[in-house]
């Protein structure tokens, strides 16, 4: 299995001047899923991650049963820091989040 982390592609700001470029992101997520990527590692707290990686597998043409998608929850980015909320509502509402952004796909927990 090989496994592509996602953070990067919507946590880093871009260079001076240039604005993230989402078609990118996705274009990369999609490349990689053609070649034999077959998970995708995500987050609620990685910005529009979850909605990149789900415009992704849309984009490649390769069925979503094959792609597994590993997204966590548990942490928020106030002002571009990272700071772990552990609270039972935090992780409901994060996996009922990830789980929309994704497409409504079903979400297992695991600790």
């Amino acid at each position: 299995a090989l496994i592509l982390g996602c953070m990067r592609l919507s946590t880093e700001p871009p260079p001076p001047g240039q604005t993230r470029d989402e078609g990118a992101a996705v274009a990369l997520i999609a490349l990689g899923l053609r070649r034999g990527v077959t998970s995708l590692d995500t987050a609620r707290a990685y910005d529009d991650s979850e909605h990149l990686v789900r415009r992704a597998i849309e984009a490649s043409g390769v069925p979503r049963a094959s792609v597994r998608v590993i997204t966590k929850c548990g942490m928020t980015r106030p002002e571009g820091r990272w700071v772990p909320d552990g609270r039972r509502q935090r992780i409901l509402e994060d996996a009922r989040a990830s789980a929309d952004a994704l497409g409504g796909h079903q979400i297992f927990c695991s600790s």
